[in-house]
Parts: C-alpha cells; structure tokens; sequence
C-alpha cells in the first residue's frame, strides 16, 4: 500500500529511486578510487609524477566521489521532504474515510482509543516501511549488485560468494518473517487493547473516581500489559535469533571472499590495491546489512501494526447504499413502518412484524419499558441498522433505496445525553448546517434559550466546550443540541428521551425551544415525563417489539 500511494507522485518517486541509485553507486566508487590510489603509491615514483599531477588524477577522484555522495544523499533527503508527507497525508485521510464510512455496529463492537491506535499505526508503519525501503533496502540491492558485477570483472568466484551469501540472507530472513509476524500480529492486537483501555479509563475518570475504580483498573492494566509483553518477548527473541544468524552468514562470507584475495595476491593476479578494493566492497556490504535483523524487525512490527488498520481498510460497511440509490426527497413527511421485524445478529428478535403510520407533521411519543424496541425503531429510521424483514418509508421512498446521506440529511436528532465535539460552541452549533452564517447559528441558539449562557463565557460562541461537552450542565448541553436541529431544520425529528434527568428550570426552557423546534415537523419521542408526553398528537405503547395500544393524553 505505501509504495503505491507513494507512485501517486510519479515524478518525485521516480527521481528518488534515481537519486538513491546514483548516490549508492558513488559510495561503491570510493573503493575503486583508493584502489588506484594505492596501485599508484607503488609504481609511481616522486620523480615521475608532480605533486599537482599526482593529486589530479588520483586524489581529487576520492575527493570529488565523497562530495557527489554527500550532494545526492542530501538531494535526495530534500525530495523525502517533499512528497513523503504528502503520502502520510493521503494514507491518513483514507484510514480516516476508512473508519468513518463503517456503520453503527462497527462503533459499537470497538473501542475508540483502539481504533485511533489503528489510524496511528497505519501511518506510522508507512512512516517505518518507506524508511527501509529507501534508506537500507535499496542501497542495499544496489551494493549487492554492484558488488557482484565489479568483483566478477576479477574472478567470477567473487559474484558467486555474493550470490551464495545473499541466498542464504534471505532463506533465513524469510523463515525468520514466517515465524515472527504471528507474533507481531499479537504484539499490535494486544498494544491495540492498551490504548483501547487507556481511552476508556480516561473517558470514564469520573467513574473511575466516584467508585474508588483506580486499583481495580490498574491491575485491568497491568494484565493487559503483561499480555503485550509475552508477544513482544517473543518476537523480539524471534528476531534476535535471525540476527544471530545472519550474522555468521556475514562472518563465513568474509572468511570466504578474504581467502580468495589472499589466494590471487599470493600468486601474483591481484594488486594490493585490488585487496584494498575487495575489503572495501564487504565493508560496505557489512554495513548495510549489519543492522538489517532490528531493520527487519522494524519492519515486521511496522507490517503487523498496518495489518490491523488493512482489515479495516478493506472492511465493507455493514449498511451500504445500493447501487442506483437516489436521494430522499421529502414533500410531506409521512413515516410508515410496514410489517417490520429486526434482531440484533444472533439475539431475540427486538421487532417483530412492527407496523406503524404516522402523517406528515403528526407528532408521536413512544413509551413503553426498557428493551420494548423504542430505540431501535429510531435506529432503524436512520438506517443505522437494516430490517431483516419488511419495509420503512418515508413519503412512499424506501429508505433502504435512497442514500444514506440524504435520508440523515431529512431528520434532525436531539439525543438524551447530547455528547458536543471539542470545539467552539459556534462549530457545535453550526455542525447541523456547516454552511449556515453565524448571524443563523445566533438565531438558531436565542430560540433554544442558548444565547444568554453562552454570552456569558467571555469568549462567547468561541469557547471550546472540552471532550464530550464536559464544560457544560447537561441542560446547557441539551439545549446545544437543540439548537443544532434548529439550525438543520430537518421536515423529521427525533427526540430520544430528550427532556430527562432535568432540573425544572432546564426542562422549561427546554420544552420551549422543543415547541419551536417541533413546529411543522413530523416528531418521533422516546420519552417517561409526562410534559413532554402531553405535547404529541399520539401515544404508541409498545411491549416486546409490537405496539400493544395507543391513544391520545
């Protein structure tokens, strides 16, 4: 995947690979630069050559290699820092549609701080694989080859050292690999459920507090912890173990090719130059791969964590809008839930042959005890689940034929407890109708009775309200999100048990702005205070997953 969001960029790649190449093979000329240079200490006499001749033909050639090295290295470092955050930025933009565009169940089956884990991951595996690619990989190759074809020119014994020695490099590395990534996976897994435990804990310090919970989640930590840290000994022991043996790889290779120099020299078909040459060569090979077990292990670590953020990446959403699906056009508002029945996967079934009409700007409350199927009837309504059977419509649409964009676009939703974005007050707001003026997002707050506490912050509509809205009472809070499904003004609303756990002031200001709000509005309530049941036109009371009777107050 990096490789292919990096050649997004195919001029900036394609000069890289070149540069890399170029500065490698400028590295490998040192050698054969000193190997004149030596040569020529011994057949060249003072009396022969001048100072000034001597240096130019056989000293500034050292000096002007090391100084193109030095340019091309850098040259290329200069093109890294070009395109390279341009890739990150591509990869992180689709790990974050990635994680967005799942369904509801996704969210709920996953922790958060684990998922945020994932997306960092991902980035930073790219981050890790490119580095290897371009910084050890490919100058690698390029040192192998070029080792390879120069030391052949001398005796193809040389090439078939190399060859030999790189084989068995990479039988050991790819059994190595074999054995470690079922580890690496576990290590990341594991990693996933700290981080994941972390956000939880954070989330909920309050609870942590209030139930004396710091001991109890700190041996949760600890156990976790000592999950991660069993996988992460085992596959760094995996790894070392490759190291230990590429090492004696490296060791017999330079035994190898070190004999056959002494063997050339001794008979007189190798100048001492050429031995300064060959051990050169291998110092340069021996350097690139000396630290190749951490660059692998690196890297395997780097693939593990991307693997995890990979099954996302190619996960399809649960509910998916269906090919040809047009947008909800809404004239009236009408709902109707024909004959539906739903389940949660493998559980009772939550509805079952669910029927109900409700005409355009009616306003109906459903009640009934916990787990009747009240929520789930409003989850269905966003298609954040699909029905296994029958059929829900809005003005005779089918919402499982229309976007899922424009059918969330058509109803505006004022929760129980209203979770705000860590932001201003004015972006909370706002987020109902991004495009809405701030002249809007002000009439929008006075009608929900927001305008008068949020005036009072001395940053006004620019105060941040912390994670999850923690600045503000739950009334403020409400009333936010009230103001936020003014501004949308969607023809449908959704109050799942908005006027709960309130104080009678809250809740008057809140069944004001909700009358405003309701206005010409098709209105489903989830609701038990019976101020906010005395408003709707109709009351479903459901039992079990089936409406058992319905009236008025």
């Amino acid at each position: 995947m990096s490789l292919r969001h990096l050649f997004r960029y195919p001029r900036f790649a394609s000069l890289m690979i070149l540069v890399i190449i170029s500065a490698q093979l400028t590295v490998m000329m040192t050698p054969y630069a000193l190997q004149r240079l030596v040569d020529a200490f011994g057949e060249v006499s003072p009396t022969t050559y001048s100072l000034f001749r001597f240096t130019y033909l056989y000293v500034l050639p050292i000096a002007g290699i090391r100084v193109a090295s030095l340019l091309l290295w850098r040259t290329g470092g200069f093109l890294a820092s070009e395109v390279h955050p341009k890739v990150m930025r591509d990869i992180m933009e689709r790990g974050f549609s990635a994680i967005l565009s799942q369904s509801y169940r996704f969210f709920s089956d996953n922790f958060a701080g684990a998922l945020v884990r994932r997306a960092q991951a991902l980035a930073g595996s790219y981050r890790s694989f490119i580095n290897v690619f371009w910084w050890d990989l490919l100058p690698l190759s390029v040192t192998i080859l070029g080792s390879m074809l120069l030391l052949g020119l001398y005796s193809p014994f040389f090439a078939l050292i190399i060859g030999v020695w790189v084989l068995c490099l990479a039988a050991v590395q790819l059994s190595v690999s074999r054995i470690k990534l079922p580890y690496d996976a576990e290590r990341a897994s594991k990693h996933a459920a700290v981080i994941g435990l972390l956000a939880d804990d954070i989330t909920n310090a309050t609870n942590v507090m209030l139930f004396n919970g710091f001991r109890p989640e700190q041996r949760r930590m600890h156990r976790r912890l000592e999950e991660w840290r069993f996988f992460n000994i085992k596959q760094w022991r995996i790894g070392e173990t490759g190291a230990v043996i590429q090492n004696v790889l490296n060791f017999f290779c330079e035994i190898a090719m070190m004999g056959l120099v002494v063997w050339f020299w001794m008979r007189g078909q190798m100048s001492f130059g050429t031995v300064i040459l060959v051990q050169s060569m291998l110092w340069i090979m021996f350097d690139r791969t000396y630290k190749m077990g951490q660059i692998m292990r690196d890297l395997y670590e780097a693939g593990a964590d991307a693997l995890e953020m990979l099954d996302i990446l190619d996960l399809v959403p649960e509910v998916q809008d269906r090919r040809g699906a047009k947008s909800l056009v809404v004239t009236r508002g009408s709902i109707e839930f024909i004959d539906v029945s739903f389940r949660y996967r493998d559980e009772r079934e939550v509805l079952s042959g669910f029927g109900l009409t409700i005409p355009p700007t009616q306003k109906v409350a459903l009640v009934g005890p916990s787990g009747s199927g009240k929520t789930t009837v409003t989850k269905l309504l966003f298609r954040f689940f699909d029905v296994q059977a029958g059929t829900i419509t809005i003005d005779g649409q089918d919402i499982s034929n229309v976007t899922q964009e424009s059918l969330r676009k058509a109803i505006a939703y004022v929760p129980q407890e209203p979770i705000l974005f860590h932001r201003s007050l004015l972006e909370n707001i706002r987020y109902g109708r991004p495009g809405a003026s701030e002249k809007e997002v002000i009439e929008a707050a006075k009608k929900a009775h927001c305008h008068e506490f949020i005036r009072a912050f001395p940053e006004g509509y620019e105060t941040l309200v912390g994670e999850r809205g923690v600045k503000l009472s739950g009334g403020e809070r409400q009333r936010v999100a009230i103001a936020r499904a003014i501004l949308k003004n969607a023809p449908i609303l959704v109050l799942d048990e908005a006027t709960s756990s309130l104080d009678s002031e809250s809740e008057s200001l809140i069944q004001d702005a909700l009358k405003k709000l309701m206005r010409n509005k098709t209105v489903i309530v989830i609701a038990h205070r019976l101020s906010t049941i005395m408003e709707m036109d109709r009351i479903i009371v459901m039992e079990n997953g089936r409406i058992v009777d319905e009236g008025t107050h």
